[in-house]
């Protein structure tokens, strides 16, 4: 006989399944990498031999009169209106004084 199967029930399980595929996949990912570095470094293999590295240097070319005459001219930006100058001020509450009891001793 085939049971009644909840179709939320086969969500969740198709989510747990998925989820443990990844996981799976992610550890087996991560410890072959490791294996593979132990195996390259016992054998001196270097992965990065025939690869090109970039420099890091940057170069800055100072422009010229002769490129500043060259350059079509700019249009001057539109002025803006000043902006408004806001003040803020700072506004304190005080606290109500509390009331000290005082009590009087009886005489005799």
């Amino acid at each position: 006989m085939i049971a009644y199967i909840d179709p939320s029930v086969m969500t969740y399980t198709i989510q747990a399944v998925a989820g443990i595929a990844i996981a799976i996949g992610a550890a087996v990912g991560i410890y072959f990498r490791k294996a593979k570095k132990k195996v390259s470094d016992k054998l001196g293999i270097d992965e990065n031999r025939n690869k090109e590295v970039e420099s890091d240097e940057i170069v800055v070319k100072k422009e010229t009169k002769t490129e500043e005459k060259k350059a079509p001219a700019k249009k001057p930006a539109a002025k803006k209106a000043p902006a408004k100058k806001t003040t803020t001020t700072k506004t304190t509450t005080k606290k109500p004084a509390t009331k000290k009891t005082t009590t009087k001793k009886k005489s005799k």
